[in-house]
């Protein structure tokens, strides 16, 4: 499905610090099962840039994808619907999973999503 090209709601520095961000949480992962690492960082309205990456568990789905860690992260620190901007997402090979793109879209706020360059689309909303 070919995703409609939007203007982007970010800045050209903000786009950069957001992939710097979320290759640097990529190398936090803890993958000892599948070493696939996924690392993401989301940046909030207030300019608060968050990372997450994903933590496997023996069994399989007991693991938090990246996305969902960083968004979790972010709960914690007093973030909540409303405040996102938009998020970026570091692999070393492949686009991230069907289910973690699926869990983002009830995230109103997030209008722009950065993917890898690798990736099918680059915009979600």
């Amino acid at each position: 499905m070919a995703s409609t090209q939007q203007p982007s709601i970010i800045t050209s520095e903000e786009h950069a610090q957001l992939l710097r961000n979320a290759k640097a949480a990529k190398d936090k992962a803890y993958c000892p099962y599948s070493h696939f690492r996924v690392g993401a960082a989301v940046l909030t309205t207030s300019g608060t840039i968050i990372q997450g990456c994903n933590v496997e568990n023996a069994s399989y789905p007991v693991g938090m994808c990246a996305e969902r860690c960083c968004l979790g992260k972010a709960v914690v620190e007093g973030f909540g619907p409303g405040d996102f901007k938009a998020l970026a997402v570091s692999t070393d090979v492949e686009p991230p999973a069907g289910e973690n793109s699926e869990s983002l879209r009830h995230v109103p706020s997030i209008h722009q999503r950065i993917l890898p360059p690798n990736a099918p689309d680059h915009h979600v909303r």
